[in-house]
């Protein structure tokens, strides 16, 4: 209780110096949780939300349908957690390889397209999305947990 009454009190709060935490005692937690968020925006979920819109206009979605389509299936992945994940994102960047290759023509292409960038990001919402920014909050101590999430 007491710990956390100074904490409460931002005058009393002890002060970290970045040099800690890039060299110091702290630098192993600091480094798992960039490398968390690295692993995580390495992913390729930003050229998929990048490159959705485009995909989604050439097969003659209207924009709006096709941003609620994307909000939707990442708000389901966030509520619905599946043992599946990681194999469902593997079957949906097969979908999208499919897709892009010259082994499928007709229409049959833009069903595979738009099936694989909404089973993408279904499967980034379940897991490797939030997972990260919600760990780093268990794991960062909280004298450092400012600076720290700001690396």
């Amino acid at each position: 209780m007491a710990e956390f009454s100074k904490s409460d009190r931002a005058d009393e709060v002890e002060t970290v110096k970045l040099l800690e935490l890039l060299y110091g005692r702290h630098f192993r937690v600091v480094f798992i949780g960039s490398a968390l968020l690295a692993l995580q925006q390495l992913s390729g979920i930003n050229v998929v939300f990048y490159f959705y819109s485009n995909i989604f206009k050439s097969s003659g979605v209207p924009s709006d349908i096709a941003n609620m389509s994307v909000g939707v299936v990442n708000l389901s992945g966030l509520i619905v957690a599946m043992v599946l994940m990681g194999k469902l994102e593997a079957f949906s960047m097969a979908m999208q390889a499919v897709a892009g290759s010259t082994l499928v023509s007709g229409s049959s292409v833009v069903y595979l397209s738009i099936g694989g960038v909404l089973l993408f990001v279904l499967s980034f919402s379940m897991g490797v999305g939030p997972v990260p920014g919600l760990l780093l909050l268990e794991i960062f101590p909280s004298r450092i947990r400012a600076k720290a999430m700001a690396i």
